[in-house]
């Protein structure tokens, strides 16, 4: 019988201990008080060799990044605390301190040589990067910064601060903001061009935030290796391939630091709503609505309402605590007897151990709540929790969430195996992932009398150690209740008689074990030999098959441990597949959810659900191993649990070092002179990415076949909405994210549009009918949408509103827009929204903007050298024209042409006459003359708001001189 006295107690421990993140059900221990970040761990790889100077780059980085951040926040945050999490492997010293909770699969920052980043070649500091699991304004999974990074010499030189850099990581992974510049690494869907037509100045402008850069505007000649000046203007565009790369000083702008020049002194801002360039077709504006950085973070727990108000004059250096990792104590609690003196035998301290609780979440007593409460704050253990009910206390969840645990959920439900996921999870909770015990199945299905099933598994070759298929029941019989067949790869069949088959009927298991599996396809036969029909729960795990090869690891998460439904509270299902650190892509991912009973205690099956990972519904971003998806299958109030299956195919790849890999990451800056002297930024002689240089496709090699088995954990509905019944139809459409403008035709006025069609709820089913809108204003369009007429039909000339395609399918339509005859340049915003058959409408999509020119200057033959260069070029949304004139202009227009060169000819030939005259009738004074310098243009500095006069370097800015 349970003791609900303990459960109580620890229910209310919860509610004093835990302070909610926004985001995944990932733990963290981040706290914002009295402006003070506390409870950051920053936790170093067991591979990375002992090294104090590591240690020493790693507390000079957070001391610049807190008086960084102290200025980027207006004075309302800084570090005040910070851990460094060293390895098990690096020797103990008496002044390393307990971990308490904190892991290395847990922390907040994590320090490892593996990063796959451009270049990929071993010495070369690669960028920071942040690793987005969800959309605008949800945490981040994890910032990975490479030891090198950290250690090299040159990082500052071609990165700038390392402060800086860390900030800049910050605010992807706690505020949930992205890139403000043109990144095909972490947008592959994003145009290559760096420029834009900006309907407000009426120039082509680089995308960046703010406007007024000073910059050069360049382009990459891949056949020779170098940066040219781009040809073209800002007011007719530039060729195609043109970049924008800021000058290294700026007289005019102090933001944004997401804009990724962190080696600008200038730049020490975030944009706010004054400064903010919500034209750009960035990431950022994309996800967050063309909302600035600044009012995303206003919005956030952090500083929202009013919290954390500036302090003046306050010490911003943080202090540091150094750990190193321990071994991991576990006990099971089923009642309250003695498990924190469990934790505490052979006079060790229970802090980071860790408290497995089986319940049914009900309560009765209260009488001990303060004094275990003490005790469990004091200590830091983590408790993970499995309920055996769906009527279990909500304050369950907040303690497992306030401690770095989880929460499982066992039911009666056909196929329920919260208490062994429970079991798993905690038996790998900070376990190294090369000593990682690794699921591939696991199945819980009732047998008739005699029935037989068969399953099948994959043994990669990066695991197959100590494999185990265990099967257990819960019938009682002295003869043989199951018959168990298992097959390997080569045909070899194992069965009772053999020596690694073993059976306990007190426990009621059978396990046949390998110690090394064959790598291939197994299978295994599971057939009742008891008179009577029962449950039979299976499942086969195993170990990576040899130290130093990273097995595939698949891991799930859940956009939170309690979802708001009543209140539009979105429940997404994540998983993550990889190989150390490097994604899988491609795989086949499917979460299997279990719902509670409704009102009428009516149940419900379990619902399956394809995870994607193509960027679009709730997938952030394509093809980075993270697989996500929205759930709108509810049944009621209660918990919902989510396992994960994961199976390889034939199109399944591991992406390696040599290709980049879409995640927020930094920039590294160059001074654009010295790019065009010839003089590419290198590090230990390898190039480094800069931008404008060729991206390559994601790259990598065919994936083993592989299946994989994990549990997501649990996540709790305490409400639904006023007069819901399930089944009622409440989704709209989700946002479409990923509008494009594919091409646009100045000759004959069409645009063509593209999308990735969303569902009828949410990312699933099939929506009614599309709404098109357009405006020659982006503001206008996305600030008055709703009162903009549609596009009528009769200027569709291809596709068709009110057929949708299913979720996934790919969206096109061929638009028809006026070109007046007198503009060269002429612009237009484009966004949509899909609406279901119940009239539920989805919000409006990222803006798409279509420029269309009469001409599009081609790349210079040869590439000038002592001429300047203008901000602005070619936009990102145009097909490159080969338009002959005649095309262009009308033939009257071309007549007048003509007649006018003839006058222009008399002219000039009349002038020359008469100053061949007066050098003839002056011959002193013309010699006097000649012998005169010519004067020296001035340099011309043009920005998006202004042009100034300069006396400096005159090979800048050439498009205010042609």
């Amino acid at each position: 019988m349970w003791n609900h006295c303990f459960v109580h107690l620890l229910l209310v421990f919860g509610l004093v201990f835990v302070q909610r993140c926004v985001g995944i059900t990932k733990p963290t221990s981040v706290k914002l008080i009295d402006n003070g970040y506390t409870g950051v761990v920053i936790a170093i790889h067991h591979e990375e060799p002992e090294n104090e100077t590591l240690i020493d780059e790693i507390k000079a980085m957070v001391i610049s990044a807190s008086s960084y951040l102290y200025r980027a926040t207006r004075h309302r945050a800084y570090f005040e605390e910070v851990m460094i999490l060293l390895p098990d492997t690096w020797n103990d010293k008496a002044e390393y301190e307990s971990p308490r909770n904190s892991t290395f699969e847990g922390a907040d920052v994590i320090v490892a040589a593996m990063n796959p980043r451009y270049p990929p070649e071993p010495g070369t500091p690669s960028e920071p990067y942040t690793k987005h699991y969800e959309g605008c304004g949800q945490r981040a999974g994890h910032i990975h910064i490479t030891s090198k990074f950290l250690v090299h010499t040159e990082t500052t030189h071609h990165y700038g601060d390392k402060g800086r850099n860390f900030v800049h990581e910050w605010a992807h992974y706690r505020w949930g903001l992205f890139d403000e510049y043109p990144n095909r690494f972490d947008d592959p869907s994003a145009d290559p061009e760096s420029f834009y037509y900006s309907d407000t100045n009426k120039i082509f402008e680089p995308i960046r935030c703010t406007r007024g850069y000073e910059a050069y505007n360049l382009v990459y000649r891949e056949e020779s290796e170098s940066y040219d000046t781009c040809n073209g203007n800002e007011k007719d565009g530039y060729e195609n391939g043109c970049v924008s790369i800021p000058s290294p000083k700026q007289d005019y702008v102090t933001a944004s630091i997401l804009s990724g020049e962190l080696s600008i002194d200038e730049i020490v801002d975030f944009c706010d709503d004054d400064d903010h360039n919500d034209e750009a077709p960035n990431k950022h504006n994309r996800l967050c609505k063309g909302k600035s950085a600044w009012s995303i973070m206003n919005n956030h727990e952090d500083f929202k309402d009013e919290q954390s108000p500036p302090r003046e004059n306050i010490d911003v250096t943080p202090r540091f605590i150094l750990a190193r990792v321990k071994d991991i104590r576990v006990v099971l609690v089923l009642d309250s007897s003695g498990s924190m003196g469990i934790l505490s035998e052979n006079d060790q301290s229970p802090a980071g151990g860790l408290i497995l609780l089986v319940t049914d979440g009900l309560d009765d007593c209260t009488e001990k709540t303060e004094l275990l409460r003490q005790s469990l704050v004091t200590q830091s253990v983590v408790v993970d929790a499995v309920a055996f009910s769906n009527d279990a206390d909500e304050k369950l969840i907040s303690l497992t969430e306030s401690t770095g645990g989880k929460f499982y959920l066992q039911t009666d439900d056909p196929g329920s195996t919260g208490l062994h996921d429970a079991y798993v999870g905690t038996m790998v909770s900070g376990v190294k992932e090369g000593d990682r015990r690794i699921e591939i199945h696991r199945d819980l299905s009732y047998y008739a009398v005699n029935e037989s099933k068969s399953y099948g598994v994959f043994i990669d070759e990066t695991i197959g150690n100590e494999t185990t298929f265990g099967f257990s029941y819960l019938v009682d019989s002295r003869s043989d209740v199951l018959d168990i067949r298992v097959t390997s790869p080569s045909e070899k069949h194992y069965m009772s008689d053999y020596h690694g088959y073993t059976e306990d009927k007190q426990f009621k298991t059978i396990h046949v074990k390998f110690e090394t599996a064959e790598p291939g396809a197994w299978s295994f036969r599971v057939t009742n030999r008891h008179f009577s029909g029962h449950e039979v729960f299976s499942n086969v795990y195993t170990y990576p098959s040899q130290k130093g090869v990273d097995p595939i690891i698949a891991t799930s998460e859940l956009s939170g441990s309690v979802t708001d439904f009543a209140n539009g509270g979105k429940l997404t299902a994540l998983a993550e597949v990889r190989q150390g650190f490097y994604p899988v892509i491609r795989a086949d991912v499917y979460a299997i959810i279990e719902r509670p009973p409704d009102e009428n205690e009516k149940i419900y099956f379990p619902v399956e659900l394809q995870l994607l990972d193509d960027g679009t519904g709730a997938d952030i971003t394509k093809d980075d191993g993270i697989y996500s998806r929205w759930f709108t299958d509810y049944t009621g109030i209660g918990y919902y649990g989510i396992k994960i299956n994961v199976e390889s195919n034939a199109e399944t790849i591991i992406l390696d070092g040599s290709s980049p890999i879409p995640y927020s990451y930094t920039l590294a800056s160059a001074d654009p002179e010295e790019l065009l002297k010839g003089n590419l930024p290198t590090i230990d002689g390898t190039p480094i990415y800069i931008r404008g240089m060729p991206i390559p496709e994601p790259r990598g090699s065919q994936a083993p076949n592989f299946t994989r088995a994990i549990s997501g954990g649990s996540s709790q509905v305490p409400e639904t909405p006023e007069g819901w019944e399930p089944g009622d139809d409440i989704f709209a459409p989700s946002r479409i994210t990923d509008l494009v403008v594919t091409s646009a035709h100045y000759q004959n006025g069409t645009v063509v549009l593209e999308f990735t069609a969303p569902g009828d709820d949410f990312d699933s089913g099939r929506a009614s009918y599309y709404i098109i809108r357009m405006s020659g204003s982006t503001t206008e369009l996305r600030n008055s949408y709703s009162s903009i007429d549609p596009i009528p039909d009769a200027h569709i000339l291809q596709g068709n509103t009110s057929s949708c395609g299913e979720f996934g399918a790919r969206e096109m339509f061929v638009i028809s827009v006026a070109v007046p005859t007198n503009q060269t340049v002429v612009s237009y915003a484009f966004a949509v929204h899909a609406v279901d058959e119940s009239e539920n409408e989805g919000e409006m999509s990222n803006l798409a903007q279509a420029t269309l020119r009469a001409y599009i200057p081609p790349p210079m033959t040869t590439a000038p050298t002592t001429v300047p260069i203008t901000p602005g070029a070619l936009p990102t949304t145009v097909v490159p024209t080969t338009a002959k004139p005649s095309e262009v202009f009308p033939v009257w227009a071309i007549v007048i042409i003509v007649l006018v060169s003839f006058i222009v000819v008399g002219v000039i030939v009349s002038v020359v006459g008469l100053i061949r005259w007066y050098i003839h009738r002056h011959r002193d004074q013309s010699k006097t003359r000649s012998e005169m310098k010519q004067p020296t243009l001035p340099r011309m500095i043009c920005t998006s708001e202004q042009v100034r006069t300069s006396n400096s370097d005159p090979k800048r800015f050439l498009g205010q001189y042609f």
